[in-house]
C-alpha cells in the first residue's frame, strides 16, 4: 500500500483519502490505517536563492542550521503547526522528486512553500508563483 502511495504521490496524482481506499485483496471497500498520518494540502508555491537580498545571515544555511541543497524547501510558519517541520520529507505536485523542509519563509507568509534553486535567480523569477498540491506524513 505504502508503494503505491509513493508512486502516486511521485507522478503528481492525488493520493487516494483515507476514508475511500478499498483493500482490493480482501475484496473489501474499508479504510486503511497503512494511510493513517498522510496530508495533502493545496500551497501557494514560490522559489527562492541565496540571494543576500533573498536570506538573512549565511545565505547558504536554513532556520535550523542546516545547509541548503537543491532538494530543500522552506515552509511559512503556519505549516509547522500542520506537522510540517524540519527533516519532513515534502511531495509537490508536478515534481518527479521529493523535496525536505530545511528552512522557514518570512514570517508574514501564510499557506506558502518556497523551493531553492541555489544561486540561480533567473530560474527562480521563471518558476513565479504557483498554486501546487503538496504531501506529507506524519506519525500520527
Amino acid at each position: 500500500m505504502k508503494r503505491l502511495l509513493d508512486r502516486t504521490i511521485r507522478l503528481g496524482l492525488r493520493p487516494p483519502g483515507m476514508y475511500s481506499v478499498a483493500l482490493l485483496t480482501l475484496g473489501l471497500c474499508m479504510a486503511s490505517p497503512a494511510l493513517a498520518g498522510y496530508h495533502s494540502k493545496v500551497v501557494t508555491v514560490t522559489a527562492y536563492t541565496s540571494a543576500p537580498s533573498e536570506t538573512s545571515g549565511d545565505p547558504d544555511t536554513g532556520a535550523w542550521s542546516n545547509k541548503l541543497t537543491s532538494n530543500t524547501v522552506a515552509i511559512s510558519p503556519d505549516l509547522l503547526a500542520r506537522g510540517l517541520d524540519d527533516g519532513t520529507t515534502v511531495a509537490v505536485e508536478g515534481f518527479d522528486h521529493d523535496f525536505e523542509v530545511r528552512d522557514k519563509t518570512a514570517d508574514d507568509l501564510h499557506n506558502t512553500i518556497d523551493i531553492y534553486m541555489g544561486k540561480d535567480t533567473e530560474r527562480a523569477q521563471q518558476f513565479g508563483e504557483k498554486r501546487l498540491r503538496i504531501w506529507w506524513h506524519t506519525d500520527d
